[in-house]
């Protein structure tokens, strides 16, 4: 708008000497005399205005420019999100271990190997999983039997129920906030 208008200025401040001009030495007459003083108030007022604008614009090009963009988010690596998978992660990489060293059969050695598997749980996992599990409840989001008193307190999780406990972690977004679908 300010360009315009600017233009439009200067367009008349360049067009007044030409009609003057054109007025001294047109067929219709005038007054046939024209002072040299017109030109020159022309040539001032032009050389004020592209002055004016040159330092006007260099004032404003000096400045610095605040970026358009505004750097993207990083998510801290404790969030909820990243804990809750990183803790699934661990569980399906613990369980697929102990499975795949566990003894055939069912009784003695695979029963005491059970036993020792449970007892890692209790002992790796169990506090870190019940505490995400009690954060994910008070975020709002449905933990289903995960949490329930049969669940992750009380026992390692089988494979349908680490990805159950994966999938909540999809729930959140970046910032933790919950996510609807």
């Amino acid at each position: 708008m300010v360009i315009a208008i600017g233009g439009i200025a200067l367009w008349h401040v360049l067009r007044t000497p030409w009609l003057l001009h054109k007025e001294v030495l047109g067929a219709g007459g005038g007054t046939g005399d024209v002072h040299w003083g017109h030109g020159l108030f022309g040539m001032v007022v032009l050389a004020g205005v592209l002055g004016g604008g040159g330092l006007y614009a260099r004032g404003q090009l000096a400045k610095p420019i605040k970026p358009v963009m505004t750097p993207p988010y990083v998510e801290p690596k404790n969030s909820l999100r990243k804990r809750t998978l990183g803790l699934a992660n661990d569980l399906n990489i613990f369980l697929t271990e102990r499975w795949s060293r566990r003894p055939p059969g069912h009784g003695g050695d695979a029963t005491k190997y059970d036993q020792a598997t449970l007892d890692l749980y209790m002992k790796l996992y169990k506090n870190r999983m019940v505490g995400t599990l009690q954060e994910l409840q008070d975020k709002g989001l449905d933990t289903g039997l995960l949490a329930a008193p049969g669940g992750a307190s009380s026992r390692f999780l089988l494979p349908d129920e680490i990805r159950q406990f994966r999938d909540l972690a999809y729930h959140l977004d970046e910032k933790g906030n919950v996510v609807r679908f």
